[in-house]
């Protein structure tokens, strides 16, 4: 019987870079963790259990259980593949994890405390470009840019109809009406 579980985070997550104009990758990501058991490393197959959470005590768990069986621990270390879903949106969330010994029907011991989700995993977030940085080839922009959505000050739309269309730096548009 596991009398006494700890666990230590080593990596949260891994996931892929994302390219411009490539398709979303999953929602899944990689979780590597520690897990002793009497106050050794593990090594046996155990049953996991994953929960997303909004807080790191009490809170809601805003996600469906993912139970990963059998894992395999080897001198303390396992890896699991998660997949919520499309959760991620920027808000901070918390993994909680259960574990029990391999096939066991006894109930999962929740470990504490809860890990938080750092930003790696919201990196699929970054497909819907909320907080652009650095630069934005011409080539992906298209249509009529009001004076509104680009910062600056002048009177005429900027219009961009095809890739060869370029602007680099500022400019100041001014209209004059001469009378005589």
């Amino acid at each position: 019987m596991i009398r006494k579980l700890y666990f230590q985070l080593l990596l949260a997550a891994l996931v892929g870079g994302i390219s411009g104009n490539a398709p979303a990758q999953g929602s899944a990501f990689l979780y590597q963790g520690q897990l002793n058991s009497n106050g050794s490393p593990a090594n046996a197959p155990y049953d996991f259990r994953f929960d997303i959470y909004d807080a790191a005590t009490n809170g809601n768990d805003i996600s469906d259980s993912l139970t990963n069986f059998a894992t395999v621990v080897s001198s303390g270390l396992f890896t699991a593949t998660l997949d919520f879903g499309p959760i991620f949106s920027g808000t901070n969330y918390w993994l909680a994890i259960g574990v029990r010994t391999n096939g066991s029907t006894n109930a999962f011991t929740i470990l504490w405390p809860r890990q938080a989700l750092l930003p790696v995993p919201y990196a699929q977030f970054a497909t819907s470009a909320s907080n652009l940085l650095g630069t934005l080839p011409a080539t992906q922009i298209t249509g009529t840019l009001s004076s509104a959505q680009v910062a600056g000050t002048y009177s005429s739309a900027v219009n961009f109809t095809n890739a060869t269309n370029s602007f680099s730096g500022s400019f100041l548009a001014m209209a004059f009406t001469l009378r005589t």
